[in-house]
Order: structure tokens, then sequence, then C-alpha cells
């Protein structure tokens, strides 16, 4: 049977097609007549271009985000789309790929990409990629930073600090990709009852059912303030890097006063327990962190 389709009604299945043809011949024991090592291996398949099912076949990466403090936001609510789409190991530009103008300054950037290396802590998918030109701005590695205001003790403090959580996001995606689990969810799916968790829905989120993470998402630069507010549910929350608890005791929530520092801020919630793997010189153990309650 021959069928006949117009380019504009398939162009978004490209991707899902490649990813499709890509994915059965890895997989494929004897592809060409020979022998593929890689059969019984896992792999990994990223693609910019996606399509309802292809998260049976690869993962996202998210392209084309601009240096700004909205794209940085809106980074987490396409994370927590595609979460939802049966993609969880989705990712986007750390730092974007290019300046947001030819006004935006250095310091404006080098600030808004420490913060994205804090968010990306906990992005399932994480890396830096930055266009090449006269529009692409500042050098966006961690060496790259400048230690003024300790932009690259953020950057790399962070990237340390997500090796420490690496089996435990590790461990939610295989999880995810056997029971068709989310990783990285808005509040408001754990605490639906609460009226605060539906406001400002990307200026937190919860990793793998058990952390919740509050991003600096605006500039610092100029203010005297070095703390932000994050909405936090009743209970106890452990501070994963002090291990102080927050007690939370309106019923409601509370909106609660967190000091920026050189590590995204992130909370045990109560209840739960997470594996975390120090980085040491003996090359790392790994131990437990425990909620209260």
């Amino acid at each position: 049977m021959n069928i006949t389709y117009n380019e504009y009604d398939v162009h978004s299945l490209f991707g899902h097609m490649q990813a499709k043809a890509t994915y059965e011949i890895l997989h494929n024991e004897t592809y060409n007549g020979r022998n593929n090592s890689l059969a019984d291996s896992r792999k990994l398949i990223t693609s910019t271009s996606t399509f309802a099912g292809t998260g049976q076949y690869a993962q996202h990466h998210m392209a084309e985000m601009t240096r700004t403090w909205e794209h940085m936001k809106y980074s987490i609510a396409q994370l927590m789309n595609f979460n939802m789409f049966g993609i969880p190991f989705t990712g986007a530009d750390v730092c974007g790929n290019r300046k947001a103008s030819d006004d935006q300054t250095e310091d404006e950037q080098y600030e808004i990409c420490a913060r994205w290396y804090q968010l990306s802590t906990f992005y399932p998918l994480a890396r830096t990629n930055r266009n090449s030109g006269s529009g692409s701005g500042i050098q966006i590695e961690p060496f790259n930073l400048p230690a003024k205001d300790s932009y690259n003790l953020m950057a790399t403090n962070s990237i340390t600090d997500r090796y420490s959580f690496a089996r435990f996001i590790y461990g939610c995606l295989f999880d995810a990709s056997d029971s068709g689990r989310t990783c990285f969810d808005p509040l408001l799916f754990h605490y639906p009852t609460l009226e605060k968790a539906y406001e400002n829905i990307e200026s937190t989120f919860m990793v793998g059912d058990s952390i919740k993470v509050s991003p600096v998402l605006e500039s610092f630069a100029g203010k005297n303030a070095t703390t932000f507010k994050s909405f936090f549910p009743p209970g106890k929350w452990v501070d994963m890097d002090t291990f102080e608890v927050l007690d939370v005791t309106d019923e409601e929530g509370e909106m609660v006063d967190l000091q920026a520092s050189l590590k995204v801020k992130k909370h045990l919630k109560p209840g739960s327990i997470v594996p975390i793997q120090y980085n040491t010189s003996s090359g790392g153990q790994q131990t437990f962190a425990n909620s209260t309650e």
C-alpha cells in the first residue's frame, strides 16, 4: 500500500524515527552481519528532537538556551514537562549557549552561569555547550569563571556535589526506566492540597521523591541581601549540607528565608533516606543521611 505524507505533517517524527532506528541497531546482536558487542550493554541515546513515545528509545536534551535568569528558570519547567512525557533523563545547556544580547555585561553572565551550575547539580542530564562566534559571550568552563564573588567555587563545588548524589539520581532513573515513574517533580505532585505549592511552580522542585531543591533564580548583584525565600510544606526538613533541621509547623506550609551559599540549597523530605557518596582523597565512601521523622 502506497501512502503519501506531507512533510508538514511528519516533520516532528524525524527525530523520533532516528532514535528508534539507532536503538534497534544498537540492540541488534548481528547487525549488518557482524557481532554487536554493545547488544547487552546499557545504551545512552539522546536527541534534541523527540515525539510522543520517544522515551522508550532515547532521552532528550534541550537546546538553544540563552544566558538569562528567565531561561534558567524555563529549564526547570521543561524538565518537569519531559518527566511527565515519559522522558526523565533530560537536561539543558548549563549557562546557556550564548549571551542574551550585546548589552549584557560579563559580570551579569558570570553570576548567571555560577548559579546555573548550582541548579544543574540535580539535572538528570547536565552538560555545557557554548556557541562559537561573537554572540557566545563569556567562556563558561568552571576554571574560566572568576574568583570574584566565588563564582568559580560555586561551579566546582556544584560539580563535586553532583558526584555525591550520582548514585541517588542514577537509582531513580534506573527505576524510572522500569516503572515509568518521574524523578524531577513540581512540589504540587507531592503536596496537592497545599495552595502555595501551585504558586511560582518553577522556583523549587523535588528530586527522586526525597530531596527538595531550592535554587537561586535571581541576581544578588548590587543588593545587600544574601537570602531568598522558598516555600516549604509542613514537617521537619533536613539541610543536606549542614544537617540542621528546619521545622515547619504550619499545616499550610511556610515561606522560609534561605541563605544563598556556594552550593544549591537542598533539604531532605520528612521520612526520607538517600545515599550520599562523599568525595574524599581515599576514593569516596558511601554513607546515609536520614530525616528525623
